[in-house]
């Protein structure tokens, strides 16, 4: 049996065919993934830990010199990423109820504006970037966190994106990148890393997606999720080929969504009454496009890519 084989064959497939393993698991028989010990700690709870142990690696892989493209890069795709969440939610919350339109909450398209997913970005960047662009990926996981749809909603003290936040992710990332910049022979052992934790991170982004919701989004959850991609894809495209002068596929990997996001309505509605009724469909319409966009943009990060190279001219 060609797994291996099976997992490359599909868009972003070292991350995605464990997420779906996951999802399907945890749709039909969901106690399986919570018997605790070990087992939840790897498929179910580690979300963090992976996630941490993928900032150590990346910047293992980060070295000195390349501070500026990544802060140049990295810094002008967060930036345009955040202006999205940021202009779509004031836009959103000035003009609609909060019912929203059309079936979608104006909960659903906050937490929808607002979501990445860092993992898809890195498998992309895996195939088609270089190590500048892998390195972006430990700040990406600022703008991840729900705290930035909870603060774009206007929650007080309690979802504010504090300091303590940035530290929290800077450290592993620090960490590796000295003991990378302090002996070439780890970084080079430390390099395969990445490809490794995918799969795992895979499984841990599966396990809280219910299949079921994508029923019970229906027609509001496409709706829902064909504004995100038409939010998200054409103006990051612009900001990587106009200002950066880059193919675009890191665009493409910021253009998707973690299952974290699907927790947000639920966070918001806790402590707004107002929110509630919408919380849980809000979850099954930002379901909709976890899945989606995870398999869509790595399909199209292969075709700008494609484009690209069909362009470059002839070496002589």
């Amino acid at each position: 049996m060609k797994i291996l084989r099976f997992m490359q064959s599909v868009p972003a497939g070292t991350l995605n065919v464990p997420m779906a393993v996951t999802a399907i698991i945890n749709t039909l028989w969901p106690q399986s993934l919570q018997i605790g010990g070990a087992t939840t700690a790897l498929f179910a709870n580690g979300t963090m830990t992976l996630i941490g142990v993928m900032l150590f690696l990346t910047g293992s892989q980060f070295m000195v010199s390349q501070v500026a493209a990544t802060v140049r890069r990295g810094f002008v795709l967060i930036c345009a990423k955040l202006a999205i969440g940021f202009v779509g939610a004031a836009l959103v919350l000035h003009i609609l109820p909060p019912s929203g339109i059309w079936g979608v909450s104006t909960i659903a398209l906050v937490a929808a504006l607002t979501a990445t997913n860092p993992g898809i970005y890195l498998a992309i960047c895996n195939k088609h970037g270089d190590a500048v662009d892998r390195a972006a990926f430990g700040p990406l996981n600022l703008i991840s966190v729900p705290a930035i749809a909870i603060l774009f909603m206007g929650l007080g003290d309690g979802g504010s994106f504090s300091a303590v936040t940035l530290v929290q992710v800077a450290i592993p990332f620090a960490a590796g990148m000295l003991v990378g910049n302090l002996d070439p022979d780890v970084s080079a052992f430390l390099r395969p890393g990445t490809v490794v934790i995918l799969p795992f991170l895979g499984f841990c982004f599966g396990s809280v997606i219910d299949l079921r919701l994508l029923v019970t989004a229906g027609g509001s959850g496409l709706l829902l999720t064909l504004f995100y991609i038409l939010a998200n894809v054409p103006f990051l495209l612009l900001v990587d080929r106009l200002v950066l002068r880059r193919p675009g596929h890191a665009a493409l990997g910021v253009s998707s969504a973690a299952g974290i996001s699907i927790t947000v309505p639920g966070i918001y509605a806790a402590t707004h009454p107002a929110f509630a009724p919408y919380a849980e469909v809000a979850a099954a319409q930002i379901a909709m496009i976890v899945v989606v966009t995870s398999f869509l943009m790595p399909i199209l990060a292969d075709r700008v890519k494609d484009r690209g190279a069909a362009t470059e001219p002839a070496a002589p």
